[in-house]
């Protein structure tokens, strides 16, 4: 029974999505707006660097490494932008690209699956994501909401790459209830298919909820994924705190000397962050970014996906724990132009 909720809980918290998402533009006086007031600033066109801390790579599941193995760094890029193609009192559609880049930097690789670090070293592994968003009311108090994705993740070259090797299709859809102009609440499912070997197309829960307490205080939580305090310190600055957690899947070709051929990789890891998040308006749409923190880090883990390298032994570690640093620039309409 434990082993059963423990597989549970891994599969609920793999989901790489934001509720959030889902809660767009705000919709006519007569019906239900989702959002509520004085919530953080939405992001139409964002642009965000990272860097996650440095350390030693530690073996899991009883390996032992005769050299160790530091990282210097993990540095991250993200472009993302929405744009409308529908904007009608009773629904909106938008479509949505993310651009998502992050490269390790090793100080030293010592002689353990040499193969696989330097074939990461400094290599950028992508995700380009196209997404489709739709939101309509019900009435004045119920809303539906649903978002589907394509996303392409591995190694390749150039910005994008369709090959069905890097392909993963996500569709969530979410019931919205705004209760007050302070309170909403929604539950949803995601239904996922990914390029992972023998999975099937599982069917995930999550919820969102928001309240604003008073001009000041709030919260914004979308479960399991991100839990959120909210300070609005005035109108042009906002303070975020809490935890958010992020995982990633990647297909990577490892040259090893072993092959005549690249060995065909899938590349998974997965972090929890406690967040300080502060968002200060510079002007007109223009908003910046800083979050900052400590980042717990999960099991990262290579395993073959080519049928006749089964043979070849998973590897498994855990990158050090550390402070994290993130900076960005985004565009948010002001919130008296919301119809």
């Amino acid at each position: 029974m434990r082993i059963v909720a423990g597989l549970c809980l891994f599969l609920f918290l793999s989901v790489h999505l934001s509720a959030q998402d889902l809660i767009l533009t705000p919709i006519g006086e007569t019906f239900c707006k989702p959002g509520v007031d004085n919530k953080s600033m939405g992001k139409g066109i964002v642009f965000e660097y990272g860097i996650n801390p440095q350390g030693r790579v530690s073996p899991q599941n009883g390996t032992v490494f005769s050299e160790p193995t530091k990282i210097g760094g993990n540095h991250r890029i993200m472009f993302k932008m929405k744009v409308p193609i529908l904007n009608k009192e009773k629904i909106k559609l938008l479509a949505g690209w993310n651009y998502y880049s992050e490269e390790y930097n090793f100080d030293y690789i010592g002689t353990d699956s040499r193969s696989i670090f330097n074939t990461i070293d400094d290599q950028a592994l992508k995700s380009s994501r196209i997404s489709l968003y739709m939101i309509r009311p019900i009435n004045h108090k119920y809303y539906l909401g649903v978002k589907a994705v394509a996303s392409y993740n591995g190694d390749y070259a150039g910005a994008f790459e369709f090959d069905k090797r890097y392909s993963n299709y996500d569709i969530a859809a979410i019931f919205g209830v705004k209760k007050r102009n302070d309170l909403e609440w929604g539950v949803g499912i995601l239904a996922r298919r990914n390029f992972l070997r023998g999975t099937s197309v599982p069917v995930l829960p999550f919820a969102m909820y928001n309240q604003t307490f008073n001009e000041k205080w709030g919260m914004e939580l979308t479960l399991p994924t991100s839990l959120k305090g909210r300070y609005n310190i005035n109108e042009k600055n906002i303070a975020l705190f809490g935890t958010e957690f992020d995982s990633r899947t990647y297909s990577i070709d490892i040259n090893d000397s072993n092959f005549t051929e690249p060995v065909h990789y899938t590349m998974r890891r997965s972090e929890l962050r406690l967040t300080l998040q502060y968002q200060r308006h510079l002007g007109s749409w223009f908003w910046m970014e800083l979050k900052t923190g400590f980042v717990s880090n999960f099991t990262t883990t290579f395993e073959v996906r080519d049928d006749q390298d089964e043979d070849v032994v998973p590897l498994t570690f855990t990158p050090s724990n550390g402070p994290f640093i993130k900076m960005g620039l985004f565009i948010s309409p002001p919130r008296d132009k919301f119809k």
